[in-house]
């Protein structure tokens, strides 16, 4: 059935006894979220020889979105099954290691949605072929 779950004045408010109540401020006051949303996207590449990790993590923490960059998965060209290795011969021969990060984006300051999670993620997918001169898998 239906419970009475408050009542509108001519305040624009609900009012309930013991209700929470939700306070929006502008963005440039400086109030921070307790708990924001936070979405991670991996992104995988083949890079060349002298490719340096920190190049990434700078890369992509020039997006104040960026909550963290982590590493976590490495392997040689030379160690893929042979199935694995006939996928990627596509790739050439200059990149020999494939590398996968896991980025985290949130903002405490904002709401970030999903989509504009994803958006940056492509942008980030675009900047680092062009600037790191990587081949994505």
């Amino acid at each position: 059935g239906y419970y009475c779950r408050g009542y509108k004045s001519q305040d624009k408010g609900f009012h309930l006894s013991g209700a929470m109540q939700h306070v929006f401020v502008p963005q440039e006051r400086g109030v921070r979220g307790l708990y924001p949303a936070e979405w991670d996207h991996d992104i995988s590449f083949w890079v060349p020889d002298g490719f340096e990790d920190a190049a990434f993590e700078t890369l992509a923490r020039s997006n104040p979105d960026v909550i963290a960059v982590e590493k976590f998965e490495t392997f040689p060209r030379n160690q893929l099954p042979p199935e694995a290795a006939a996928f990627h011969a596509h790739v050439p021969p200059q990149y020999q290691e494939s590398r996968t990060y896991r980025v985290r984006y949130s903002s405490e300051s904002k709401a970030l949605p999903k989509e504009a999670a994803r958006q940056m993620q492509l942008q980030l997918r675009d900047m680092t072929v062009a600037s790191l001169h990587v081949y994505l898998r």
